[in-house]
């Protein structure tokens, strides 16, 4: 005999059941939405900041005014290479170029125009080299030539 009292009390708590299963797949449907939403803003902001960190990285190489490649880097690169060279018992060569009269550029055409020419010089150089070549600006000289006679 069936008590159609209890089958009612049954079939209630099942509905209730079944809505607040209903209820909680909803939230967990919204709530993974809004983790691939906030996934997503992450990832755009770890790209922000990776090409944030490798133009930062850059900067602390280049010559802010020519481009090249800085003191800093030429003296890292000069140390690895001396180094490189005495390991191997190879050589290798640094050229040192000094614009003539270029106190005079910037005393009669002014210093903008004297940026223009070691932006100048410095492009033409750049596409001057070979692949394993590399190009800097170190200002003043001096301090190089008595880094390389202490190595």
């Amino acid at each position: 005999e069936v008590n159609l009292k209890l089958e009612l009390l049954l079939g209630r708590a099942c509905a209730m059941a079944l809505g607040q299963f209903s209820f909680l797949s909803a939230m967990v449907g919204s709530l993974r939405h809004k983790v691939d939403e906030k996934n997503q803003a992450l990832a755009k902001k770890n790209g922000d900041l990776e090409v944030a960190l490798l133009r930062i990285s850059d900067m602390a190489i280049r010559d802010e005014l020519t481009g090249v490649y800085n003191r800093r880097y030429l003296m890292e690169r000069i140390t690895e290479e001396t180094h490189r060279c005495l390991r191997n018992g190879s050589a290798f060569c640094i050229c040192m170029v000094d614009i003539d009269f270029f106190k005079r550029v910037n005393d009669v055409y002014g210093h903008l125009h004297g940026d223009e020419v070691l932006r100048s010089v410095a492009t033409t150089a750049s596409k001057a080299l070979r692949q394993p070549d590399f190009f800097g600006r170190y200002a003043p000289l001096c301090h190089l030539l008595n880094r390389l006679l202490h190595v």
